[in-house]
């Protein structure tokens, strides 16, 4: 996951250093996976949600870290999908990583699992 914010600068004539304003958030989410034939794992939902959703294809995303137990960090959003990575090569007999990069459409919010 990564956390940015859009920063302005702010100078006056009597203002030796900056004054920073912060106008807003964004992130991204990367997902690695590794490329399978079963159903409902990460590759299969991922290559779903790219080639069979309708546009905006809004998806809920929620992360828990570490684990899903009580106490445990939650983010959560809804997300599009901004690209999908299947790097096939046929020379290549290691397993297949997919990587895809999600982007939140509205807040994207952390809250502490409580259930």
């Amino acid at each position: 996951m990564n956390f940015t914010k859009n920063i302005g600068d702010l100078r006056t004539f009597q203002q030796t250093w900056p004054v920073r304003l912060s106008c807003g958030k964004d992130g991204t989410f990367n997902v690695v996976a590794v490329y399978s034939t079963a159903t409902d794992e990460a590759a299969d939902i991922l290559k779903n949600w790219y080639f069979a959703a309708n546009e905006p294809a809004l998806r809920t995303v929620k992360i828990y870290i570490p684990d899903k137990n009580v106490g445990s960090d939650v983010y959560a959003g809804e997300f599009v999908m901004e690209s999908l990575d299947i790097p096939a090569s046929s020379g290549e007999a290691g397993p297949i990583q997919l990587t895809a990069v999600l982007r939140p459409s509205g807040e994207f919010t952390l809250s502490t699992n409580a259930t």
